[in-house]
């Protein structure tokens, strides 16, 4: 009789557990999603398929990291061109 009073207690605080986190993370997750497609939030995703936030008054780091790439892109063409003449 005892076991089957323990067993229902246990699984009830289990269920608990395991409801709240469910929760928490579901509306974590809609409440980022509403704040970026409401524009309140910026982000990006990496090439690693990670959505990346960042502050409005940061610089834009996408922006930077394509800026980046493209100067390396033309110091390499450039390198390579003087290197065969």
């Amino acid at each position: 009789m005892y076991e089957i009073m323990l067993g229902y207690v246990v699984g009830t605080l289990v269920g608990i557990v395991l409801f709240r986190m469910y929760v928490k993370e579901r509306i974590v997750t809609a409440t980022l999603d509403m704040l970026i497609q409401e524009e309140y939030v910026r982000a990006w995703i990496d090439d690693e398929g990670v959505t990346q936030l960042y502050k409005w008054h940061e610089v834009d780091q996408k922006q930077l990291w394509d800026t980046i790439e493209e100067i390396i892109t033309d110091m390499e063409s450039t390198n390579e061109t003087d290197d065969s003449a």
